[in-house]
Formats: C-alpha cells, sequence, structure tokens
C-alpha cells in the first residue's frame, strides 16, 4: 500500500498545473478560489474533468494552517454532455445537406409548374397547377423553418450586429402582412412611443422575423377586430437599449392549460392549432430562440374567447447613425386625421407628435366638413387632410368638392387613405385635384413620405439604405403588389424588356431539371444561354470565350459555385470580367455574406421566380455593357436612352420604372449621390492607408448601388476598382477614384436639373 502520510498534494501530483498552485497560493493567504468546470491534461496524457473549490483551514491561533481541497469529479458529466452536443450538430448538419437535398429538386417541380402554368391549359388544368404551386411552396416553408430551428438548437446561429433603421423594419413587417390582414378585414396599427430611436445597433432581420411570426400567427388566428404591433421603450442609455414589443389581436384566445406549450416544437398546442390553420408548429419555438439571442424574453397573455398578447424583449446597442429629424416645416402644422377607427386615429398621433404637429380628429367625413368649415372661418384653415377613402360619402364628397374648388390657392392639401384592394378607385379620386395618396396599414417612414410629397418638402436621408432594389422603390413609392401565384399567361413584351440587348449567358447547374427550367426562363425573355454541370467546366469555357453573366449554382460536383468564382476572380486580368450570379438552394442569412465574400456579385434563391429573375437581369444590363466598353447610343441599344448622348443616367429606364414621375427620379438620384459619395469619400482614406480591404468593398456596393440607380460609366469603373483592390495595385487605383468623382458629379449635376428645370 502507497502511503500518503507526511507527502505534500505536489508529490503526489507533480504534474499540477500552474494555475492551480496559484490558487493554492491564494488560499493560504486567505482567499477562497473555485472553479465549476475545469480541465487537467495528466502526463500520461489523460483529460480528466472535474470542479474544485480550495480554500484555507485555520489554527486555534487564527493563523492559516494549510489549506483544504474539495474535488468533484465530472468526467461522466461532460462526456455525456458533449455526446448530446454533438448529436444535436450532427443533427443539424444532416438537416441542411438534407434541406439542400429536398430543396433542389423540389425547385425544379416549381420551375416546371412556373412554366406549366405559362401554356395554354384547360380550365381543369388550371384549376390543379395552382393547388401543386401551393403545396410545393408550403413543403419549402416547412423545411426553411426545420432547419432554422435545428441551427439555432445547435447553437450555430450568430445575431449579427449593425445598424438598422427600426421603422423600415416596421414598414417591411407591414408590407409583406398587410395583404392577408385586408382579406380578413382586419385593420394593422402600429402604435410607436415617440422616444424610441430609429436608428439601432443589431440584428435587424431577425427582430423582422420574430415580428413577421408573431404578426403573421395574429392574423391566422383573428376573424374579426384588429392587430395593433406596439413598441415601448424600457430601457434607454449610451450603451444599451431595451424595447418591449406587443403583438395584440381580437382573435381566439388561448386556454391556460395549452399557453405552457405553445413555444415547444411539436408540442399539442401547436399541432392542433396547425391541423386547423396550417403551418409547421416552429415557428414560436424560433422566435424564442432569437428572442433568447437577443437578450430578451418571450411571453404570452391570454384568455380563451378574449384575444392574446404575445410579447417579447430585445436588447440593441445605440446606433451611431444620426437621427433624422423632421424638417421644420411640420412644426405646429395643423393636421386633421378623419377616420372611423379610433386606433388609426391614435397610431397617426402617436407618430406625428416628436414631429411637432398639431393633431385634430374626426371619426365621421360630416364631422371632418363642420370642423373644416369652423377652422375656414377662423383663418386658421387645417394644412393637411389625412382620410380614410371609405368615408367619401356624401359629406366626404361634399369635402372634396370644396377642396378640389380651392385646390389651387388652399392652403388645405388631402392626402387619402386607403387599402390595397381599393387602388383604382383611390387613384380615380386622385385624378379630380391635386391630392396624395396613402398606403393602409399606417408606418412612419410612409406617412412621413406622404407628408413630404404633400407639402413638397426636401427631407434628406428620408430614404437613406445601404442597399436598393428597384423593387424596394416601387414598393415605397406606390400601392404594394398583392403576392400572388404565377398567372397562366405568356410572356409579355414587359417581360422582354431587355431582351434585345445581347448578352452571353452562362449557366453552371448540376441538377438538369432546375437547368432545363433556368434554360426555358431565359429563352421566354429572348436569351440563349451555353449550360455546364459542374465548375471545371465553367473554367474550360472562360478559357475559350468570354461570358457577361455566369449564373453559378453554389454546390455543384467536382469545383463547387464557391471556388469556381474565387478562382476566376483570382486569375483576370481582363478588362471585362464576368458578372457572377449565384443561384442556391440554401437559406440561411450567411449565405449571402459567403456569395459575395467568394467575389459573386448577387445572389438569387432557389426556386428562381421568373420575375425575380427578370429584375435581376434588367438590373445588371448595363452594368455588362459598360464592362463591354459600350455605349448606350448604338444602334442595336437606343432604346436606353431617350435623352441627351452626355445624360449620365438611364433615363428611359427610370421613366418607365416610375411612370415618368420626376419627385420618385429625384429621391432615388439623390440618395444615391449621398451614399456614393460616401463610399468615395471612404476609398480615398484607405488609399492613404493602403487599406484595401475596404477599397474592395466600397467599390464593391458602389457597382451594385450605381447599376440599381440607373446610372451609366460608375459600375464599370468600381468593377476595375475592385479588381485593382484584389491585385493590391495601389498606384493604379487613385486615376479611377478620379474617374468616379467625375461621373458623380455628372450625375448631381443632372439632378439639378432635375430640380431647376
Amino acid at each position: 500500500m502507497y502511503s500518503l502520510i507526511g507527502l505534500s498534494h505536489y508529490d503526489v501530483f507533480p504534474d499540477c498545473k500552474n494555475d492551480w498552485k496559484l490558487a493554492h497560493q491564494k488560499a493560504l493567504r486567505g482567499e477562497k478560489v473555485s472553479a465549476l468546470e475545469d480541465s487537467w491534461i495528466r502526463e500520461d496524457g489523460s483529460l480528466i474533468y472535474h470542479g474544485w473549490t480550495v480554500g484555507p483551514w485555520y489554527r486555534n491561533s487564527g493563523e492559516v494552517g494549510g489549506i483544504i481541497l474539495v474535488i468533484i469529479p465530472l468526467n461522466n458529466l461532460v462526456e455525456t454532455r458533449n455526446a448530446a452536443l454533438d448529436a444535436v450538430q450532427f443533427k443539424s448538419r444532416f438537416l441542411a445537406q438534407m434541406s439542400h437535398e429536398i430543396r433542389t429538386p423540389m425547385s425544379g417541380v416549381l420551375g416546371m409548374v412556373e412554366l406549366l402554368m405559362q401554356t395554354h391549359l384547360t380550365p381543369q388544368q388550371k384549376d390543379y397547377t395552382p393547388t401543386i404551386y401551393r403545396r410545393a411552396k408550403h413543403l419549402l416553408t416547412v423545411i426553411n423553418e426545420i432547419l432554422d430551428l435545428s441551427k439555432l438548437e445547435a447553437g450555430e446561429t450568430h445575431l449579427e450586429s449593425h445598424d438598422f433603421d427600426l421603422q423600415d423594419c416596421l414598414e417591411t413587417v407591414v408590407d409583406l402582412l398587410s395583404v392577408k390582414a385586408e382579406d380578413k378585414q382586419l385593420e394593422l396599427i402600429i402604435l410607436l412611443e415617440p422616444n424610441i430611436p430609429r436608428y439601432l445597433k443589431g440584428d435587424g432581420m431577425r427582430l423582422q422575423q420574430v415580428l413577421i411570426n408573431l404578426v403573421n400567427n395574429a392574423i391566422k388566428f383573428t376573424q374579426s377586430g384588429h392587430i395593433i404591433i406596439r413598441l415601448t421603450p424600457r430601457l434607454i442609455n449610451q450603451d444599451q437599449i431595451n424595447i418591449y414589443f406587443s403583438i395584440e389581436d381580437t382573435g381566439l384566445g388561448i386556454s391556460d392549460e395549452l399557453q405552457p406549450q405553445l413555444f415547444q416544437p411539436f408540442s399539442p398546442a401547436s399541432s392542433a392549432t396547425n391541423r386547423q390553420y396550417s403551418g409547421t408548429g416552429l415557428g414560436l419555438s424560433i422566435c424564442q430562440h432569437l428572442v433568447n439571442l437577443m437578450g430578451g424574453e418571450i411571453g404570452v397573455n391570454s384568455q380563451e374567447g378574449d384575444g392574446s398578447i404575445f410579447w417579447f424583449t430585445a436588447n440593441f446597442l445605440p446606433s451611431e447613425l444620426s437621427e433624422i429629424t423632421a424638417p421644420k416645416e411640420l412644426e405646429n402644422l395643423k393636421l386633421l386625421v378623419v377616420d372611423k377607427s379610433s386606433l388609426v386615429r391614435q397610431s397617426v398621433s402617436c407618430i406625428t407628435q416628436p414631429w411637432g404637429i398639431q393633431v385634430d380628429a374626426a371619426e365621421t367625413a360630416k364631422i371632418a366638413l363642420d370642423k373644416w368649415h369652423h377652422q375656414q372661418a377662423e383663418g386658421s384653415p387645417y394644412h393637411l387632410i389625412l382620410m380614410d377613402l371609405e368615408l367619401l360619402d356624401r359629406d366626404g364628397a361634399k369635402l372634396l368638392g370644396q377642396l378640389y374648388k380651392t385646390s389651387s390657392d388652399s392652403q388645405t392639401r388631402l392626402i387619402l387613405m386607403s387599402g390595397i384592394s381599393q387602388r383604382n378607385r383611390a387613384e380615380q379620386v386622385l385624378n379630380l385635384g391635386n391630392f396624395v395618396y396613402l398606403v393602409k396599414p399606417i408606418a412612419p417612414l410612409r406617412l412621413l413620405r406622404s407628408f413630404a410629397n404633400s407639402l413638397q418638402l426636401d427631407i434628406p436621408n428620408l430614404d437613406d439604405r445601404l442597399e436598393q432594389s428597384w423593387d424596394d422603390i416601387l414598393m415605397r413609392s406606390s400601392f404594394p403588389k398583392t403576392p400572388t401565384p404565377p398567372s397562366c399567361h405568356l410572356p409579355t413584351f414587359e417581360d422582354k424588356l431587355k431582351a434585345f440587348i445581347p448578352l452571353k449567358i452562362l449557366l453552371a447547374e448540376d441538377d438538369l431539371v432546375n437547368q432545363e427550367v433556368v434554360l426555358t426562363q431565359l429563352q421566354q425573355l429572348g436569351y440563349t444561354a451555353d449550360a455546364v454541370c459542374d465548375g471545371e467546366a465553367v473554367l474550360q469555357h472562360l478559357e475559350t470565350q468570354h461570358y457577361d453573366l455566369i449564373l453559378m449554382d453554389c454546390q455543384m460536383p467536382i469545383l463547387d459555385g464557391y471556388e469556381t468564382t474565387a478562382r476566376i476572380r483570382r486569375r483576370q486580368n481582363s478588362q471585362r470580367p464576368p458578372i457572377i450570379i449565384a443561384l442556391t438552394a440554401s437559406v440561411m442569412p450567411s449565405d449571402r455574406d459567403r456569395c459575395i465574400e467568394a467575389g459573386m456579385d448577387d445572389y438569387i434563391t432557389k426556386p428562381i421566380d421568373l420575375q425575380a429573375l427578370v429584375n435581376l437581369i434588367n438590373r445588371w444590363v448595363p452594368v455588362c455593357l459598360e464592362i463591354r466598353n459600350q455605349t448606350p447610343t448604338k444602334a442595336h441599344d437606343h432604346r436606353l436612352l431617350d435623352s441627351p448622348v452626355d445624360c449620365p443616367v438611364d433615363s428611359d429606364r427610370l421613366n418607365k420604372l416610375f411612370k415618368g414621375k420626376t419627385e420618385y427620379k429625384y429621391r432615388l438620384l439623390t440618395t444615391f449621390i449621398n451614399q456614393a459619395q460616401q463610399r468615395i469619400d471612404t476609398i480615398n482614406k484607405a488609399i492613404n492607408t493602403s487599406n484595401f480591404a475596404d477599397i474592395k468593398q466600397q467599390a464593391h456596393a458602389l457597382k451594385g448601388s450605381s447599376a440599381n440607380s440607373g446610372v451609366f460609366h460608375i459600375p464599370a469603373i468600381s468593377q476595375e476598382l475592385e479588381n485593382l483592390a484584389t491585385q493590391q495595385n495601389l498606384e493604379a487605383i487613385p486615376p479611377l477614384v478620379k474617374q468616379l468623382q467625375h461621373h458623380l458629379d455628372l450625375v448631381k449635376d443632372f439632378v439639378e436639373t432635375m430640380k431647376n428645370p
């Protein structure tokens, strides 16, 4: 038997860790030190996990006589935990791979159904095909939510931290769900307390995901009444912002027995409601995980038959972006809100309070007419009347007639509120006078835009965004379009808007069905394309010919799209680099970043919608033309420009996009100019410090934003600048930056002519 008598701890364990020896010294000085979990690699290579605590023991005299060390072995617990984590991570990887494997053939199914729906079908076939399309779309939703939940459970989802616009986030939520709410005649209301900052720092996309899920659920389970999205600040200081979000509905309510199970995936509560109302039953569980990542809590207050309030809190950091203040012209402005809903009137009052507007309210057109007459008689007329289209009864018509008669010299301007489905009627009314319309539901930015348009106010950076697509601009410049399945029609001329411009296109797609779908879609748009099945074939084709546009599948055998793109970018020394568009069945937010990091220029998710493909190709046509050193005044593309030869922007495209409305073109180009100037300034600073990463990032962003804005020359110069930054050719960069500034100055001059024709 080995005797321990007379031996010290270090005699027994000569390989004792140094940090433990330090802990022992602290204990001899009277301190207590502990570790809940620690690891120790012995000299023989064995790994030991344990928790420990060490403290002093005292003699009768009060002096420290030694130390007491307590050790709890944890090997079994740690091994069990690690095995569980490995299992979760394996499940996540398995589901991610299965998601891709399922989405790929489903993309082919949806694509073929879309093509089928654009052929001549019998009435019975027209009934069957939309059902196939909707069911396939629902299956994709299930796949996406399972994948999202598995990544959250595995701890593989990390929140991003960036500046975002909270008001724009809210507007996007109501834009996406307003059609569903209007179909059920539900009032969708935003109640935003005035001291909540517009700009926050955090993951705006994940916040938007939670809000969309909760509001969509509220609409699903509410048959009549309203949905209120309420935001209340809990904490605002220089270090942290905590906001309380609640979604209140007048729906079915939830029993006390089912409430504790709501946030568990595949629980009896979610399964029962899922069978009745459709869905996966995973949404609330995903929301709970995301809210926890945002440092908040989520819960529900409900009584069966009396509606529900789903609430959550979230932490954000203060944004470094400066708050946009409403123009001084709005201070003390008199506004009359005419709507039968007290919630709508309250929402407008909450939104406009920080702007210094004096709000008066009326629930009927008769009351509004009486108040208007009274203010006119007092010599203090309203500056704005915000009126619901549904209140245009006899008294409403009288008020409208009075405003029409005096529209040329009256101080009062009318803004007509209407739902999406009432667009035609609203436009008929607007033609009677110099009026403006506002699409319900009311959101802060949308309301401010309508005020600016009606009063012809210039509000800088009102629509400031780092990236804007034409669809985004259209959504915020007119009535949102109702999302519907593809209609059964043959391609129209509008679908082939840019088909007369020859482009050399290469499609890299390993799935032959998906390949056939995309090739057919391109043919419908007037394009022909070469097709290959792997990245090696892409590189081989590029050795013998040039392509303007490459549609690149991300996951292919032999050589995937990421590595293929990276090799193309590394070896390109041509002045005609191809535009590379990622085609992917992946749906995670990080996928787009990975595509951009590999050197791809844009991103489209499978299944590929025909209209999305139209928008994407049209967006990059000007860039392709610039890269090919073609001018837009050549005979074959004379339709690009309906303005002078030296015009710096694609005026014809902007006119078609905004239906000739100069104010929308002016707002878009002004936003682009402000952003582009900031990017050029950042590039100049990066040149001084030889920061090629910043130069490349800014040039890449400038290339996309200028293409989106219909600006000539700048996309091609930005592409070349991005290539030089990749090659770290500092000497050649400053001349290109001067060219960028020159062409941006031309755009500024052009915008000035729009402002002062």
